[in-house]
């Protein structure tokens, strides 16, 4: 597979039946997690606002960017 770091994504577009398809991929430490879907990608949307933050309940920060559905 093509995703050899641990956190690593990558993704396949493909055409099944002149639908077209992406399978998404993610890196685990023991395994490649695959997820064929008929939408999407891995970009994130051409927007003003890209990304956004959650605090948790421990008072950490997440940042995130949104994806495109």
């Amino acid at each position: 597979m093509f995703c050899h770091e641990i956190g690593k994504t990558a993704s396949i577009k493909g055409t099944l039946d002149n639908i077209k398809y992406n399978i998404f991929c993610l890196k685990e430490p023991d395994y490649v997690c695959k997820l064929m879907a008929m939408y999407g990608g891995l970009c994130s949307p051409n927007r003003e606002q890209k990304g956004t933050a959650r605090t948790c309940d421990d008072g950490s920060v997440v940042k995130f960017n949104y994806e495109e559905p």
